[in-house]
């Protein structure tokens, strides 16, 4: 439903972040 959507959504974009984070 939407609210496990959300959260996947979250996660990559907590992955997303680290990554960024980690390459700067």
């Amino acid at each position: 439903g939407r609210a496990l959507y959300d959260t996947v959504e979250q996660t990559l974009v907590k992955c997303l972040d680290f990554e960024r984070s980690r390459a700067t």
